[in-house]
């Protein structure tokens, strides 16, 4: 019924709860199971069942990848019309960048300012992303997910092993079947001490002044797991929300209903809140004006500068590496930026918004608007 070369006295329950049940099997005849007892090695075990009312919309493949089983990986594919997610923006690749030549170009195009404050910070932005692209290579984002303990040998080890299962694949000879099984345990391995050998390189190198949050990042990575970029089809008062525009509006209100003041107890609102308010307007108001002869000195810029750490940058994709690379002449135009907007006491229009990026929380179904926390992404140069 879907090619397999066995036929089994039982098959006639299978169908009759394919008939009960409405499925749709979606196998061709390309076999999933590779046996190397018997006489014949390929089989068809793994069944790919769906809807009668989606299966116009699915689409089966078999891959030649393995992943250590003697089972094909089986792709299933679902046509449905909804709108491409956007992957963001491209990241920068720091380790291939010219500083020299970005540090020049910044050098070349900022001056000091004596236009409006809002047109002289468009001007430093434009200024610093024109040098970037110019310096900075780009990276995009890729589908593979990398991990710290892959090296060349499992390159070579994985690409053996792929080129000996094809061969053997081909030809189906007891000789071409042992070199692949050596292949694929020389690649098991190869795997194997190339983890055991980056963990224990991860675990001499901690020490009591390691960073935490560094240390977990790099746990994970070991297991190579990656949390999904495109948010899947949400469930908000039994509708399916399919449209990014939509998903973001159902988002946003979950986010304003758990940020909302009605979740605070009537203590907190009716007695803390209100004296905290008038604390805070009696201390505003005993504020000693800005003195202007008070400006911030070069060195407290570039010690801000430099104790920096990179975070994921707004839409202007400006991120604090780049200021770390930039000359004092630089800087001391990014200083008149700043005491400017200091003594005026103006706020940009545009660091007044910010990103807000859903993150899925662990263990949740994924489905629900409750399952995600909101991270808020400002301005870099806002909060320098």
């Amino acid at each position: 019924m879907w090619g397999s070369v066995y036929t089994n006295c039982s098959y006639r329950s299978f169908v009759e709860a394919l008939d009960v049940h409405d499925l749709v099997i979606l196998n061709t005849t390309t076999p999933t199971h590779l046996s190397f007892t018997g006489r014949n090695a390929w089989s068809l075990l793994d069944l790919v069942l769906v809807s009668c009312s989606c299966a116009s919309l699915c689409t089966s493949t078999v891959t030649s990848e393995f992943l250590g089983s003697d089972h094909s990986v089986v792709l299933t594919a679902v046509k449905a019309s909804t709108t491409p997610e956007d992957l963001g923006v491209p990241k920068w690749n720091f380790s291939k960048a010219d500083w020299q030549k970005f540090s020049a170009a910044c050098d070349h195009t900022l001056g000091s300012f004596s236009i409006s404050l809002d047109y002289a910070y468009c001007l430093f932005e434009t200024s610093v992303l024109e040098a970037a692209l110019e310096a900075i290579p780009q990276s995009k984002r890729s589908i593979k997910i990398a991990v710290p303990w892959w090296n060349k040998l499992c390159d070579i080890a994985v690409k053996n092993k792929k080129y000996a299962f094809n061969k053997m694949k081909l030809t189906s000879i007891l000789r071409d079947i042992i070199l692949f099984k050596r292949c694929r345990a020389k690649a098991r391995r190869v795997l194997l001490e190339a983890k055991s050998s980056s963990w224990r390189k991860f675990c001499t190198s901690l020490t009591s002044t390691t960073n935490l949050p560094k240390v977990c990042k790099v746990i994970k990575s070991f297991t190579g797991n990656r949390p999904p970029c495109i948010i899947p089809t949400l469930l908000a008062q039994c509708i399916s929300v399919k449209n990014k525009k939509h998903k973001s509006n159902v988002l946003t209100n979950q986010f304003a209903l758990s940020s909302s003041s009605a979740n605070y107890p009537p203590r907190f609102v009716n007695v803390f809140l209100p004296v905290k308010t008038r604390l805070l307007q009696q201390e505003l108001s005993l504020a000693s004006p800005i003195d202007p002869r008070i400006n911030q000195a070069i060195k407290e810029r570039i010690s801000a500068v430099q104790d920096s750490t990179n975070t994921t940058p707004r839409p202007d994709n400006l991120c604090y590496e780049m200021f770390k690379h930039l000359s004092i002449k630089s800087l001391e135009v990014m200083l008149q930026l700043f005491n400017k907007i200091w003594f005026t006491g103006k706020i940009l229009p545009s660091w007044l918004h910010s990103i807000i990026v859903p993150i899925a929380k662990p263990n949740q179904p994924s489905h629900l608007p409750s399952s995600y926390r909101p991270i808020s992404l400002t301005s870099n140069v806002c909060k320098l």
